[in-house]
């Protein structure tokens, strides 16, 4: 069984053959995620979170272990932080 498009296409490449893998679909929507962020209001979402118009936002989704890179996300941001002098909120 493989998680990706990718992975599938490796153990085809490993000897697999079709009958002997396959492929999970990705559980999720990325369309209905794209229709949802496309249609937000951004303004009021800000006002909620108490973010300024001049503040950016940035984050990573994703299971929380070690081979996502989390660990590395989190230095990234706070090197960014340092070389803009000021916090990133």
């Amino acid at each position: 069984m493989a998680i990706s498009s990718l992975k599938h296409q490796q153990f085809l490449a490993m000897g697999f053959g079709e009958a002997r893998s396959s492929r999970i679909p990705n559980f999720v929507n990325c369309r209905a995620i794209q229709s949802t962020i496309a249609n937000a209001d951004r303004a009021q979402l800000r006002a909620e979170l108490g973010l300024a118009d001049s503040e950016s936002v940035v984050a990573m989704i994703g299971r929380m272990i070690p081979g996502k890179g989390f660990d590395v996300f989190v230095r990234s941001l706070a090197r960014c932080a340092a070389r803009l002098e000021r916090p990133l909120v």
